[in-house]
C-alpha cells in the first residue's frame, strides 16, 4: 500500500475517532521514557552513557517491532495507519484551537489566552 493512501487512512481514522479518552499509547510511551529518565538519572550525573542507554530502551525496542510488522502486509498496514493515527492528533488539535481562533475573531485576546 502506497504511504499516501496509508497516510489518509491514519488522517481518516483520527478525524472519525478523535484522540482515545483511556490508554493513549503516546502517554504510555510517555511514562515509561520518565521512568527510564528518573532511573538514569537518580545519581545526579549526566553522563552521556546515562541518556544513550535510556534511548536504546525507548526507541530501538519499538522501532525493531514497528520494522518487522511493516513486512507482512496487511498487519504491516494496520499498524502503520494506527501508529499514525496515535501520532497525528488532528481532531484533538482543532478541538483546542477552536475557542482561541474564536476569541480572536470576536478581538477578546484575553480570552484567546486562557
Amino acid at each position: 500500500m502506497s504511504v499516501a493512501l496509508l497516510s489518509v487512512a491514519g488522517v481518516a481514522l483520527d478525524a472519525l475517532l478523535g484522540e482515545p479518552r483511556r490508554a493513549h499509547p503516546l502517554v504510555a510511551f510517555g511514562r515509561y521514557a520518565g521512568r527510564l529518565e528518573q532511573r538514569f538519572n537518580a545519581s545526579g550525573r549526566g553522563w552521556r552513557s546515562h541518556g544513550v542507554t535510556a534511548w536504546f530502551l525507548a526507541v530501538v525496542p519499538l522501532t525493531l517491532l514497528a520494522t518487522l510488522l511493516s513486512w507482512l502486509p496487511y498487519i504491516g498496514w494496520l499498524v502503520e495507519i494506527l501508529a499514525l493515527y496515535c501520532a497525528l492528533g488532528l481532531r484533538s488539535l482543532g478541538e483546542h484551537v477552536r475557542p482561541v481562533a474564536e476569541a480572536l475573531r470576536g478581538g477578546n485576546l484575553d480570552e484567546a489566552r486562557r
